[in-house]
């Protein structure tokens, strides 16, 4: 008797869905479990929810990454660029641009998925401020001796 009335509320629960497409999105950012205790679901039921609305992964480690790598970028726009090197600093704004946009595309459509030129155009500017800096310290190093 127990077991009849459990497997007919799971039905009745499973049917009308009680998180909309809104509010799952506006808990895209939280990791699957903590998502699930904020919409007051379980982590199962939530997985159902998102296979309903065609989410095959939870997106929160893919909005991390891009969170990081935006923050990462406008580190080095502030740290790295000279304000001789316009052309270096306007590329890293348009580099922040573009993982902004892709962030904004995961909440739109939370199956697509991140280009391998973000991560490319990270690792180059790191390479370029590297160098920078590099040549920066070795010309220290120089004037220092000089003197």
């Amino acid at each position: 008797n127990l077991r009849i009335k459990k497997t007919t509320l799971c039905k009745a629960r499973s049917k009308q869905l009680p998180v909309s497409l809104e509010e799952l999105t506006a808990v895209y950012h939280l990791p699957r479990e903590q998502a699930a205790a904020s919409l007051r679901v379980g982590c199962t039921f939530l997985k159902k929810i998102c296979r309903t609305y065609g989410i095959k992964r939870w997106p929160s480690r893919k909005l991390a990454a891009l969170n990081n790598h935006i923050d990462e970028l406008g580190l080095l726009a502030t740290k790295c660029c000279p304000e001789h090197d316009s052309d270096m600093h306007s590329n890293l704004q348009l580099a922040i641009r573009h993982a902004e946009d892709t962030r904004l595309n995961i909440y739109q459509n939370p199956n697509c998925a991140i280009t391998r030129d973000l991560y490319r155009e990270l690792h180059s500017f790191r390479k370029q401020c590297e160098m920078q800096w590099s040549a920066k310290a070795r010309s220290d190093q120089y004037y220092s001796y000089l003197e």
